[in-house]
């Protein structure tokens, strides 16, 4: 990562830390590193900050970690999680039964949608 990244990276981080009124060593606590890597992050005189640290940053601070990960220089994938992938990351809690229930919602939203017929989404939605 070039300086430059290192102080954006360092900045957003500084800048929604101070937003939400959390101190550098209570971030350092929630994330388990020492309340110097994060003075250091937020100066920019980290090259590379690991992948798993900018991934607990971004859930500490709100932030979204494709901005992080960019910042840092990492490069992001191509695509995106499957849905399914996607609310087990986000919604650790969530039971399988239902997300596989969100699954079977959101089929029947995207067909009706592609189908754009209201009448037949009344009849559906009745039943």
């Amino acid at each position: 990562m070039e300086k430059e990244d290192s102080n954006k990276l360092g900045e957003t981080i500084y800048k929604a830390r101070e937003s939400q009124g959390i101190s550098s060593r209570a971030l350092a606590e929630r994330i388990g590193v020492h309340h110097s890597y994060i003075a250091r992050v937020q100066l920019g005189e980290y090259r590379q900050v690991a992948p798993d640290i900018l991934a607990k940053l971004a859930t500490e601070l709100d932030l979204r970690l494709a901005d992080l990960y960019s910042l840092a220089g990492y490069s992001l994938p191509e695509e995106l999680p499957s849905f399914e992938g996607f609310l087990h990351t986000q919604y650790r809690s969530l039971p399988t039964e239902d997300v596989q229930a969100l699954r079977s919602h959101l089929d029947y939203l995207v067909q009706k949608n592609e189908s754009g017929s209201e009448d037949s989404d009344r009849i559906e939605a009745t039943k």
